[in-house]
């Protein structure tokens, strides 16, 4: 199935840190409370009024093989300073991408 390999290799592409897609994510388990732990994932992009507004439901794909153990309702990632719980996620789909729904909770304080 050529569509097949096609969509593949920009999956493959889209996760490959030397190929520039996707965003960087910090991920921090057990509700925000664990290590932090740099990721890469898709961000699906809303509309400028709506992106990064406190309370801005978001949705971004992610491969869990890239997680120690799978992520869970409630863990935080934090991308662009701002601070996103889990709220929901969704069973991999073919191409192995699990859709997350992330929940604008709030700016999160620079590190120091």
């Amino acid at each position: 199935m050529p569509w097949k390999d096609s969509a593949d290799f920009i999956n493959d592409q889209t996760f490959d840190p030397d190929w520039g897609a996707g965003e960087t994510f910090v991920y921090y388990s057990n509700h925000g409370t664990g290590d932090p732990q740099t990721i890469t994932a898709i961000r699906m992009r809303r509309s400028p009024d709506e992106f990064n507004r406190a309370g801005a439901f978001e949705g971004i794909e992610i491969q869990e093989k890239d997680f120690a153990s799978p992520p869970a309702v409630g863990d935080v990632v934090v991308v662009d300073e701002n601070e996103y719980v889990i709220t929901a996620l969704r069973d991999a789909d073919p191409y192995n991408l699990t859709r997350v729904l992330v929940l604008n909770r709030r700016q999160r304080a620079p590190s120091a």
